[in-house]
């Protein structure tokens, strides 16, 4: 599995770092320290963080930064920001939502962000709530309320529809 991170890390509080989606080795690694090792070492926290890079890996790119950069794009019209909150299951990956979202029209969702992962009060115990901003801009027209809520029902049953997820009231 591609999100994996090696065994001596917590496996639900870890990462990886990739430099491009389609890279199979990351270049870092990070997360919680396996709970099982700081015990071995007899360390007096409840957690201990660690980060890896691999050098090697950030070497191998022929492609200068700058070349990498997209080119700036701007438009004229409005841009409206919409926050959504989705209750999923605990293990579902906040990435793998931003990817649904943002495939679903690419022309007008310019931005998706994370702002927010809660767990706790309100919340089933084996789901977290996931919130997100999502910056909707057109760049042929000024859009009218009717489009926006247009896009907001797609987001929302494409979301429920492919995640499982509900959205949050």
């Amino acid at each position: 599995m591609r999100e994996k991170s090696p065994s001596y890390y917590h496996p639900g509080k870890s990462g990886s770092v990739y430099l491009d989606k389609d890279d199979i080795d990351p270049v870092a690694y990070f997360g919680e320290i396996h709970p099982n090792i700081i015990k071995k070492l007899d360390i007096k926290t409840e957690a201990l963080v660690g980060f890896e890079i691999y050098l090697d890996y950030l070497k191998d790119k022929k492609l200068k930064l700058k070349d990498l950069k997209s080119q700036f794009k701007y438009s004229d019209y409005q841009k409206s920001d919409r926050d959504f909150a989705f209750v999923v299951n605990k293990n579902f990956k906040a990435q793998d939502l931003i990817d649904i979202i943002s495939s679903i029209d690419q022309n007008l969702i310019k931005s998706v962000k994370i702002f927010d992962v809660y767990e706790g009060e309100n919340i089933p115990k084996d789901k977290k709530s996931i919130a997100l901003n999502v910056t909707i801009q057109s760049s042929e027209k000024t859009l009218e309320e009717s489009d926006l809520e247009k896009i907001n029902k797609l987001i929302i049953s494409i979301v429920e529809t492919k995640s499982g997820a509900k959205i949050r009231s």
